[in-house]
């Protein structure tokens, strides 16, 4: 049976499907209207039924308004259907690096002063970075994504569970509120074999097969470096990258692009320390914020 006709069987008479909002790698997402409640959600489905049940149960397991709430798992021997609020909005870089008055766009070309040789050449080239000056309203949009996010980070981590997935297409929402999705890889803190999140937001002690909570504050980091400079910290993908992580110190955003704050760029520092103990736990980070 094709899936589209077994979502339909499955969800009916409850929710009236709509159009589909996107696919990954075990599962699709669809709009659908909710009779019920009558409001818009959000259908993550597919045949994989214990995965999406276990997504589900750790959702249920967490309670913030900076994180997407679920609202219970359909099921059948062969299909399930998670259901979630509808976020709608951009994803938080598109967010916080969106257009405002009097913003002025630099490109920075300079060397990062901590970048030492690896294998004979240098980890990361110089080159030309996007820059969106720093203005108030500009200030206002990173600082709220990153207020909101470490209070969901708060609550992952109160549940007894590691995220592991943090990074900007995971936290959404409209009106400046985040909202962190996507519980797939979430697991309790431990040792991990496989990890499969976005490479380039991945902690180095995941190459290592540690999952902890300050694996998500690394993952925050290279966010906040990516909304202060336009790139992140270390590019690329696979094990090469991971390997980067684990024996270089990670830059300055101040190192890259001219205007960083100073107190954002030492927050974005601490969060990237290569060290899990050396990382602000999220609740401390939020602290350290402050008014920076």
């Amino acid at each position: 049976m094709p899936d589209d006709v077994h979502l339909a069987r499955l969800v009916e008479p409850r929710f009236r499907l709509g159009p589909p909002l996107g696919a990954g790698a075990f599962a699709r997402v669809h709009r659908a209207y909710d009779r019920e409640t009558r409001r818009w959600r959000a259908l993550k489905h597919g045949p994989d039924v214990v995965r999406l049940r276990a997504e589900g149960e750790r959702l249920a397991r967490v309670k913030s308004p900076y994180v997407v709430e679920s609202h219970g798992v359909l099921e059948d021997e062969a299909y399930a259907a998670l259901c979630l609020d509808l976020v709608e909005g951009p994803d938080a870089l598109r967010y916080v690096r969106g257009p405002s008055r009097g913003a002025s766009r630099e490109s920075a070309r300079r060397p990062r002063r901590n970048l030492p040789m690896a294998f004979g050449a240098p980890l990361q080239e110089e080159g030309t970075s996007s820059y969106v000056a720093l203005d108030a309203p500009g200030l206002a949009r990173r600082r709220g994504v990153l207020r909101g996010t470490l209070r969901a980070l708060m609550a992952v981590h109160a549940a007894g569970l590691a995220h592991l997935d943090v990074h900007a297409d995971n936290l959404r929402g409209a009106r400046g509120r985040p909202l962190l999705l996507d519980f797939d890889l979430a697991r309790p803190p431990g040792r991990v074999r496989d990890q499969a999140a976005t490479a380039h937001a991945l902690a180095p002690e995941l190459a290592e097969g540690r999952a902890l909570p300050a694996s998500d504050l690394y993952a925050l980091g290279v966010f906040l470096f990516e909304a202060l400079t336009g790139r992140a910290p270390f590019e690329g993908g696979g094990p090469a990258v991971l390997v980067h992580k684990l024996t270089v110190t990670a830059p300055r955003a101040s190192d890259l692009v001219p205007g960083v704050p100073e107190a954002l760029d030492a927050l974005a520092a601490a969060l990237l320390a290569r060290a899990p103990s050396a990382r602000p736990h999220a609740g401390d980070a939020l602290g350290q914020l402050g008014d920076a």
